[in-house]
């Protein structure tokens, strides 16, 4: 810049190295470089002070122009007061327009809002005025003008304690379509009222009315819909007057209110004023035209959405509020685009607060934080509420039959976030709105469809199904799509696992339509659905190769990378997942205990050989030696508490390590059993090995040494074994056992006795005739619900034997107990408690009738019942039990029937013998943890106990023989004893001699390859009776060469049970 000094010739530089020989061509070239920059500033610099030379003298112009129309202004307006008879109107009005000019908000604030100044005038003349704004666009533009400057003055003293009654009054009057009275044409009226407020709606009318209404109406006020004062009412004035334009013909002018009002009002984040009166008040206003305003919503939503701030819930709680009052009148479109709007709103909201959702209760944020994270959840819960009030449950339930499948979408997202609202999946029993979609049969269908067609093009213009690539597990998938059909899959997987709990089996099975969405044929197609698409998840979840974090800097350069991911992102898709497998998970554990229940699926239906390649052999060692972290009772603990042990311990897993122990612990039946059984076993020799349980007993220092009576085996067994006098119970046993005589039998405990006598200890045990027990119609046993009457100390006596039950599957051991299927059931369960389709198995007459009681189409009443039930506490003592409290004066009658037979069901299957069974999984947990035992459902739990109902394999067990003492498989003894055995023995008498030898009747489960040590014949003396050796498998066979005596002597022994007293 000059410094007007007077120098305005550039002086000639002077250079005083002397004349260079030589200048290159590359300090050429910079010099003249760097020269022309020079003189480019410089021209720069000019026109800079050029510029602001001319604003500054601009500015001084026009603030002398204002200052002496200041001065000219006072003096007209003061002489305008003075004077007695009213001048023309046209004077005020250039005087008007002489302020609207000049106006400051700093200097002329008072002479607008003079109680004697302008528009005191011009209210007092308030028709002349509006008759010229009619006729003359140019005074009716300076109106409009000082209308503005009116409702921004009123916002600016809204916070202090200046009067602000006088450019209210103005809105008030100019802004009211009654006072244009010159035309007689009503139309052009209103939309001249119209032009005004678009004008001011324009100058962001809508933010100034919303700074008044924070600054003049009290923020404790409650929620009500009428104003709590005068001013408040007059601000609700202001908002109506603004809102009355979504009423015009022209779109444009409903847009801009919609966008104004939108913008201002619902996308305030929590302002007690508009939350507690403005948007209740505007929810009732009957001129409001809420159509428009969803339509115009709708498109602003989705062509303006970056406008909003969706960092919170009160966008989505304050359109809510707004709307809810006047669902019924919205036509079926207005109802379509009402669900869309939720949609979005939620979709949004999503995409920022997962993060939240999946991380309450497990952070330690400082109080505020805190504050502000309850303030949030408590305007989602109202949130939720509101959805689930009946007008929104009614407007969503008629949606819902639509065929669109972008409504179906929507519907899925509103409510998969009323899901996750909850924090549970299975939570439908708490939102009304989930509950009537999930007893919808049509919904659920249409549900099931949109997620079997529901596709995306490919890279080569292809249609690929997601259920697919879900299965497939492919790296497709973007975030849009996983925003599509996580909401979708979930939602269907909640709902129906909902449904399926209220439907009892009879009705699963029975094909009638009205009651089952779903066809037997749709179920098989749907559970290897629900198979792959689990396996998927937890592919897609745990990937081969781990994506790589990026921060900072690198996400402009790396974000559109394969296999790079942000934090944020990489959270966002493990919660997805996380979500998406326990809903998928859970119904999938549901029908595949109904399919246990009764078989609807075909023969390894559930199993995926193809994806879930879970072996004994193939989950490295450090998974069981760390097998208390790797079963955590928790679905996908596992996977965490192992990624975190390797971050701490150097523990190192593989992500098909990780796959597999995750499809063990939360999908075992798509794993065959025997596979199953396999690694069970490895468990417990992994921790027999940890602790030294597998030595032989010379040498276990920690092994028990017990004496017990044959006639009193139960009774020495519990006072010798019990939780007090025998804290641990996995450690060897030796048994030396006492005949009735005194005497010890004969025989060395090697293992085999200890065997038998745990087998004859369980058979005591659950032996009906001692009272702990009892058994069903069908012959099966379960607990006694007497026994708290027969035992002062009960639930010692079924954790004994539950330890009982313990020990014999640690140590491999089958035992003869046809266990209830319930009662295995409940000792499966997360929880004790069993729904009524376990009925069956404990009382299959009592669960007959209820079902028929379900059905009667009578008056129920009449049947005299009431919510009570009889009981027998001792034999030939009842006792009425209320089902609940002050049950038997309240009727069982139609409204309430069904609330009665599960009442019943809940009595006779958990209320009874809960302390029972709580006992009795005690003391089976202090033995096996049940999360293995997990791995099995009720009736492979049976088969693990019992062994399975088939016939012995003699062609398997001769395969599996080891013979010594002499002899061999060609000698002519050997040779008569298979023939023996496999002709002319019964599977009963095979039976006998497998437990004459082997202490158990029934084979192993995997065949007599498992049997340790092998099966052995050994040479006894002519003269003597077979006897074995059951701890070592040993049959000492005599040298009978003759067939009929050889069979004589067999029989003899193995129908004799007297252990080792022939020895």
């Amino acid at each position: 810049m000059f410094g007007f000094e007077g120098d305005f010739v550039r002086k000639p530089e002077q250079s005083l190295g002397g004349a260079s020989l030589k200048l290159d061509r590359d300090s050429l070239l910079r010099k003249t470089q760097e020269e022309r920059q020079k003189r480019e500033q410089l021209r720069k610099k000019n026109l800079a002070a050029t510029i602001i030379q001319a604003s500054y003298r601009s500015w001084c112009v026009r603030s002398r122009l204002k200052n002496e129309m200041r001065t000219e202004f006072d003096k007209d307006i003061n002489l305008l007061i003075t004077t007695k008879n009213d001048p023309e109107i046209q004077h005020p009005l250039n005087l008007l327009r002489r302020l609207v000019f000049f106006y400051d908000k700093n200097k002329d604030r008072d002479r607008l809002n003079s109680r004697t100044g302008l528009c005191q005038y011009l209210q007092q003349h308030r028709g002349e005025v509006a008759k010229l704004m009619q006729n003359d666009d140019k005074i009716c533009f300076v109106m409009k003008k000082c209308l503005v400057l009116c409702v921004r003055c009123v916002s600016e003293i809204s916070g202090t304690t200046e009067p602000i009654s006088i450019p209210m009054r103005m809105l008030e009057i100019f802004c009211d379509y009654r006072l244009y009275q010159s035309s007689n044409d009503k139309i052009t009226k209103i939309e001249y009222f119209y032009e005004i407020m678009e004008y001011l709606i324009n100058k962001e009318y809508f933010q100034s009315v919303l700074k008044i209404a924070v600054n003049k109406i009290p923020d404790f006020i409650e929620k009500t819909k009428k104003p709590p004062t005068e001013i408040a009412s007059a601000i609700l004035d202001m908002i109506k007057k603004g809102l009355a334009l979504l009423n015009s013909e022209k779109v444009q002018i409903r847009s801009s209110v919609c966008r104004n009002f939108s913008l201002t009002f619902l996308n305030c984040d929590s302002s007690p004023q508009v939350e507690n009166f403005i948007l209740l008040a505007l929810a009732t206003d009957q001129n409001m035209n809420y159509s428009s305003f969803i339509y115009s919503f709708n498109d602003l939503l989705y062509d303006n959405h970056h406008l909003f701030n969706f960092t919170s819930s009160s966008i989505l709680h304050n359109f809510l509020t707004l709307t809810s009052a006047t669902l019924g009148q919205l036509s079926l479109e207005e109802k379509r685009s009402y669900v869309k709007i939720l949609h979005y709103l939620v979709k949004s909201m999503l995409n920022i607060d997962y993060t939240t959702t999946q991380m309450t209760g497990f952070n330690d944020d400082s109080d505020s934080d805190t504050d502000m994270e309850t303030e949030e959840s408590a305007k989602t819960s109202e949130c939720a509420s509101i959805l689930n009030s009946d007008e929104n449950v009614q407007v969503i339930c008629t949606v819902s039959h639509s065929n669109d499948d972008e409504v179906i979408l929507a519907i899925s997202c509103i409510c998969d976030a009323l899901l996750n609202s909850n924090r549970r999946p299975d939570s439908v029993h708490k939102s009304k709105l989930l509950y009537t979609l999930a007893f919808n049969v049509g919904f659920l269908r249409k549900l099931w469809n949109v997620c079997q067609t529901f596709s995306i093009k490919g890279a080569f213009g292809t249609n690929n199904s997601l259920i697919k690539l879900l299965s497939t597990a492919s790296n497709n998938l973007t975030d849009e799509h996983i925003g599509k059909i996580v909401p979708l899959f979930s939602l269907f997987c909640s709902l129906f696992s909902h449904y399926l709990i209220s439907l009892h089996d009879s009705e699963f099975f029975k094909g009638d339509e009205k009651i089952m969405p779903f066809s037997t044929q749709e179920l098989v197609s749907m559970v290897a659905s629900l198979r792959d698409v689990s396996i998927g998840v937890v592919d897609l979840a745990y990937p081969d190769v781990k994506p790589r974090i990026i921060t900072g800097k690198q996400k402009k350069t790396l974000c559109n990378q394969e296999n790079y991911i942000t934090e944020q992102e990489l959270e966002r898709r493990k919660f997805f997942w996380s979500r998406l497998f326990h809903s998928v998970s859970a119904l999938s554990q549901h029908l595949h205990a109904r399919d246990s229940r009764k078989r609807f699926c075909p023969e390894d239906h559930w199993l995926a050989p193809h994806r879930a390649r879970v072996t004994a052999d193939y989950i490295q060692q450090s998974v069981y030696d760390d097998h208390e972290h790797v079963f955590a009772a928790r679905p996908f603990g596992a996977l965490s508490i192992l990624e975190r042990r390797q971050e701490d311990e150097q523990l190192y897993m593989s992500s098909n390590q990780i796959r597999s122990i995750t499809i063990l612990t939360q999908l075992p039946f798509v794993i065959p059993f025997e596979e199953r059984v396999r690694i069970f076993r490895r468990l417990i020799g992994t921790e027999k090995r940890q602790k030294a349980f597998d030595l032989p007993l010379h040498a276990s220092a920690n092994a028990l040494r017990l004496r017990i009576r044959r006639n009193y085996l139960y009774e020495d067994a519990f006072e010798n074994l019990n939780a007090k006098n025998c804290p641990s119970l996995k450690p060897r046993v030796a048994v030396q056992l006492i005949n009735a005589a005194g005497l010890d039998e004969a025989g060395i405990d090697g293992g085999g006795l200890f065997r038998e006598f745990l087998a004859e200890l369980l058979k005591s045990a659950f032996d009906p005739n001692r009272g702990l027990f009892t058994s069903t119609p069908d012959g099966l046993i379960c607990p006694n619900p007497v026994s708290k009457s027969l035992f002062d100390d009960f639930t010692a006596h079924f954790f004994f034997v539950g330890r009982a039950l313990g020990k014999a599957l640690y140590e491999d051991m089958l035992v003869d107990l046809p266990i209830a299927h319930f009662f295995l059931a409940k000792i499966l369960g997360r929880t004790t408690d069993l729904d009524i389709n376990h009925l069956a198995s404990l009382d299959p007459e009592l669960y007959k009738n209820l079902m028929a009681f379900k059905q009667y189409d009578g008056d129920v009443s009449e049947l005299g019942l009431d919510m009570t039930i009889s009981n027998t506490s001792l034999p030939g003592q009842m006792e009425v039990v209320e089902l609940e409290k002050g049950g038997k004066d309240e009727p069982v009658t139609n409204a309430n029937r069904i609330k009665y037979m599960h009442l019943v069901a809940d009595y006779r299957l958990n209320r009874q013998i809960k302390e029972q069974c709580t006992a009795f999984r005690q003391g089976l947990d202090d033995i096996i943890p049940l999360a293995w035992l997990r791995m099995f459902d009720e009736h492979e739990l049976n088969v693990l106990i019992s062994g399975a109902q088939v016939p012995v394999d003699v062609h398997d067990l001769k395969s599996n023989t080891v013979y010594g003492g002499g002899y061999k498989d060609t000698d002519d003894v050997i040779k008569n004893f298979w023939h023996i055995v496999s002709c002319d023995l019964t599977d009963k008498q095979r039976r006998l001699l497998l437990k004459f030898v082997t202490s158990v009747s029934r084979p192993p489960l995997l065949g007599f390859k498992e049997l340790h040590p092998k099966f052995c014949i050994h040479k006894s003396p002519i003269d003597r009776l077979p006897t074995a050796s059951t701890c070592m498998n040993l049959l000492k066979l005599p040298e009978c060469q003759n067939k009929e005596d050889l069979l004589k002597k067999l029989l003899i022994a193995i129908e004799s049970n007297s252990g080792f007293e022939l020895s």
